[in-house]
């Protein structure tokens, strides 16, 4: 019998720069399938806050990261939306 440990298999997800030109195509560059959007920031200085918690090595900021993560994370069904 396969336990549960025995069927998960680690993914590494590659970044853009790392990607084969032809996936990088279907992935990214396809103009039939991007989206290019402007976006502008009204309180910078909040948005730097969030993103330096988000982002931070502090290990103090740990339960902050994750309150600020919980309160605003997105329903399976927002994710294409």
């Amino acid at each position: 019998m396969v336990t549960w440990r025995e069927r998960l298999t680690n993914v590494r997800k590659i970044s853009v720069g790392e990607a084969e030109p032809d996936l990088l195509f279907k992935t990214t560059t396809n103009p039939k399938y991007r989206k290019l959007l402007q976006i502008s920031i009204k309180d910078a200085k909040k948005a730097t806050e969030v993103l330096e918690l988000l982002h931070g090595k502090s290990v103090n900021l740990r339960q902050a990261r994750r309150d600020l993560i919980d309160n605003f994370k997105l329903s399976y069904a927002d994710i294409d939306n």
